[in-house]
This record gives C-alpha cells, structure tokens and sequence, in this order.
C-alpha cells in the first residue's frame, strides 16, 4: 500500500493509521486494525483475528467512510498480521 491518501483526516490518519478498518473480502464487514508504515511496506493488525486471509489476496483500507487505498498482502503471521506494499 502506497501513499495512502489520508487529506482532510483526522489526525490519527497519519503515516500510521490508528482506528482504521480494512477488508480483505468485498462482503465482509469492516474490520477494526491499525496500520504501521516501515520501509518495507505497511504492516497491518487487525484488533480482531481474521480468518483464511492469505498472500497475493487484496487488502483495502478505510478512515471513517473515506476508501485511502488498498494492495496486495505480501506475508501473514501466525498472529494474522498483514504485510502489504
């Protein structure tokens, strides 16, 4: 995920993002996580665990209603963090 378009935002809508949600299927429900931005990429936990997501799966991301983008999940951990660049 590449420069997320946060104008406009709130302050937590930073470089990384507190109190955003993704989705990672196009009818799920919003999940809560938090977005931390490395030099690698961005690296994404959700609040809750999710299931079956995988690498090469897409990944979007929201703050309040506004879509800042989206990629593809390069990683997962055992703890079902997301690595997206």
């Amino acid at each position: 995920l590449t420069s997320p378009n946060c104008e406009d935002r709130p302050a937590n809508c930073g470089v990384d993002l507190v109190g955003c949600t993704a989705k990672v299927r196009y009818r799920q429900p919003d999940q809560s996580c938090t977005v931390y931005g490395s030099n690698t990429g961005y690296h994404i936990v959700f609040d809750e665990p999710q299931r079956a997501i995988t690498p090469g799966q897409s990944v979007v991301l929201y703050c309040e209603d506004e879509c800042l983008g989206g990629g593809v999940i390069e990683a997962v951990t055992d703890r079902l963090e997301g690595l997206v660049s």
